[in-house]
């Protein structure tokens, strides 16, 4: 029981990859998901998609839903491997089953164009329905959210007013000379969201690459496509505002 407390507080992704090797070879399957996520994407060790398959892989037989949606598109675009479409949407079925908002929209877009699976519009959009319905919901529960136990969460008034979606919208629109569509823009937000929620937090690091790297892919997996210099410029100036904000990244 005290093990099994423990690592509901384990930030996965400031373990060092020795860590996370010891602990994924121990069966641990948020350890196996964030080592193939290092792998996958080669933060902090050279990239190899066959190893991020692999640890991928075990993750995924343990229910691992991220892990699953991973291997959906190592599946189904062929990252490193042969592609197979059907294969594909058996793991993103399995991630959508859980709710995991990015399988919904990949697994929605396999029904939308007969991906690995036969046509069915009407599934396509119970999936976007379902998906649209839990971040909306997630969105509020965030917003009147007022638990302070949360490590991740900035800590003074000051750091969550600045830290709020409307002042980073504002920051991103004073700084780019480029139109940034509403829907787009949107996107773009709910994946930073997750990115830094998942990996990075109040007080860590990370730089311009793995932002973009880990938006893209939600991206791409919601179906937006979106002209990666103009994507980079929006990233580098959600950067450029958040290291102003004092507190939130702490440099090596």
């Amino acid at each position: 029981m005290q093990d099994n407390t423990r690592k509901k507080f384990i930030h996965y992704w400031e373990l060092t990859i020795d860590e996370l090797k010891a602990m994924a070879e121990q069966g641990d399957a948020k350890a196996q998901s964030q080592l193939g996520n290092r792998y996958y994407k080669g933060i902090e060790i050279e990239k190899d998609l066959t190893t991020a398959k692999e640890w991928f892989t075990k993750a995924a037989k343990q229910g691992e839903k991220v892990s699953q949606f991973f291997l959906g598109l190592i599946c189904l675009h062929g990252y490193g491997v042969e592609k197979d479409e059907k294969k594909a949407v058996e793991w993103l079925t399995k991630s959508a089953d859980q709710d995991f908002e990015p399988a919904e929209y990949c697994l929605g877009k396999c029904y939308k164009d007969g991906i690995g699976i036969e046509k069915d519009l009407d599934k396509d959009n119970e999936l976007l329905s379902k998906a649209k319905e839990r971040e909306t919901k997630k969105q509020l529960e965030l917003k009147n959210s007022k638990d302070n136990s949360n490590e991740k969460e900035l800590g003074s008034l000051s750091q969550r007013i600045a830290f709020s979606e409307p002042a980073i919208h504002q920051a991103v629109m004073n700084q780019i000379d480029f139109a940034l569509p509403n829907l787009i823009w949107e996107r773009i937000n709910d994946a930073f969201e997750y990115f830094w929620n998942e990996e990075v937090g109040v007080g860590g690091y990370f730089d311009n690459d793995s932002m973009f790297n880990s938006i893209k892919e939600q991206l791409v997996a919601a179906n937006i496509l979106y002209p990666d210099f103009l994507l980079f410029r929006i990233i580098e100036a959600i950067r450029n505002y958040i290291d102003t904000i004092p507190g939130v990244v702490i440099y090596d």
